[in-house]
């Protein structure tokens, strides 16, 4: 979730700041819970291997993340979806 500060975000849920960057986002296709865990690694296989050779973008070496949000909840859908943002630079 984004937040503009931490002031009111409880201690226990964890808190990370990301850079600000261009991102490419990726989201994984829809799978069931059990094989999202596959999913997840064969996109991140698939950024790498084929859309970064081709794209003319290359990792701008900041921190990349994996966002899980209402659609991979168990209790809210049969199917799962996960989105990976990667920031980028123009090559």
């Amino acid at each position: 979730m984004e937040v503009t500060d931490f002031e009111n975000v409880p201690n226990e849920i964890a808190k990370r700041t990301f850079p600000a960057a261009t991102y490419a986002v990726f989201t994984t296709p829809k799978v069931p819970h059990e094989e999202m865990v596959s999913s997840i690694h064969q996109t991140w296989n698939a950024v790498f291997s084929e859309w970064f050779p081709h794209s003319g973008y290359e990792h701008c070496g900041v921190t990349e993340f994996e966002l899980y949000d209402e659609r991979c909840h168990e209790d809210k859908s049969e199917f799962a979806q996960v989105e990976l943002w990667i920031p980028v630079k123009k090559k």
